[in-house]
């Protein structure tokens, strides 16, 4: 099962799609600043980096990839995720 990023390559561990899905399943959650912050390296303040990724994230969630709770405003990796983070893994 493969997953494509947004340009259209398919999901692999020198991605920064499979930087911040680690980063997910490692922390069982977390928002898309600390991702982004955190797995990406970006640097700045939350209204600085607002909307970065906005577009890619929806788009896991769309695919059942990623899940949003809008409460804790935390992304969490849903089953589907764990299989297309294992198949990435395992690709390489």
């Amino acid at each position: 099962m493969s997953y494509y990023t947004a340009n259209g390559t398919r999901l692999t561990k020198s991605t920064q799609g499979f930087k911040m899905l680690q980063l997910i399943i490692l922390k069982n959650g977390c928002t898309k600043y600390e991702c982004v912050t955190e797995a990406l390296g970006k640097v700045g303040s939350k209204q600085k980096l607002r909307g970065y990724y906005s577009c890619y994230f929806r788009g896991l969630v769309d695919s059942d990839v990623l899940e949003y709770n809008a409460r804790t405003k935390k992304y969490r990796c849903t089953s589907h995720g764990a299989t297309v983070f294992l198949d990435a893994s395992a690709r390489g």
